[in-house]
């Protein structure tokens, strides 16, 4: 009788002490999971951290290359329009000394010199032509070319010559700038609306502006 108790205690002890070990095994793979668990929330929220930190270095990036390339088109339109004004300036001048020289050529045809007057002699028509100007508009190359270096030199064909190529190769210019500057919009309109704009196309017509003007500022 007394083993039977004896055994029966025992059995009780051991299946007593088996529940508490399942117990604890089970608390402890819970906990492992949990814990897992955590490190893989931990994980993706680092993971959306430095993602959400990508984003934004990228979008300062892109936030400032628009700037810039807002600057730089700003520079090169306001180069363009102070090029247009030079080449205006020009034309206006160039057309005021063929007027003048015009005006004095049908002046001198019914005027005669009485004896003892001294008449003054008359300011070459190419001194009124600002040549700094000039060389800024056709390039210097371009100037030497249509007019040469010694102005007064010239004769009145001569000038009325150099006059008209002036005025000629100024207007010819200020088209093919307007023409380039109408191209120029096309192109921002095209990347504003499909964003399909190469980089080439740009650079293409900046190389054809610099024919035509300084774009070293640009």
């Amino acid at each position: 009788m007394a083993q039977v108790l004896y055994g029966s205690k025992l059995f009780l002890y051991w299946s007593s002490a088996c529940w508490h070990c399942s117990q604890v095994a089970s608390m402890s793979t819970g906990e492992m999971m949990q814990e897992k668990d955590l490190k893989e929330i931990e994980s993706l929220i680092l993971k959306m951290e430095g993602l959400e930190k990508e984003i934004n270095k990228k979008q300062e990036q892109k936030i400032f290359i628009e700037e810039v390339i807002a600057e730089k088109q700003r520079l090169c339109e306001q180069a363009k329009e102070e090029h247009e004004r030079r080449i205006e300036k020009l034309s206006n001048q160039a057309r005021r000394v063929r007027g003048r020289r015009g005006h004095s050529a049908d002046g001198r045809a019914g005027y005669a010199v009485s004896e003892g007057l001294v008449e003054e002699p008359a300011a070459h028509p190419l001194e009124d032509v600002d040549v700094a100007l000039l060389d800024e508009a056709l390039r210097p190359d371009e100037r030497k070319r249509l007019i040469g270096d010694d102005l007064t030199s010239l004769s009145a064909e001569e000038v009325e010559e150099r006059l008209a190529l002036i005025a000629e190769a100024l207007q010819e210019k200020l088209k093919v700038i307007r023409q380039l500057s109408m191209n120029m919009a096309e192109l921002e309109v095209r990347r504003g609306q499909s964003g399909d704009v190469s980089q080439d196309a740009f650079q293409a017509l900046k190389s054809e502006l610099s024919a035509v003007i300084n774009l070293d500022e640009c």
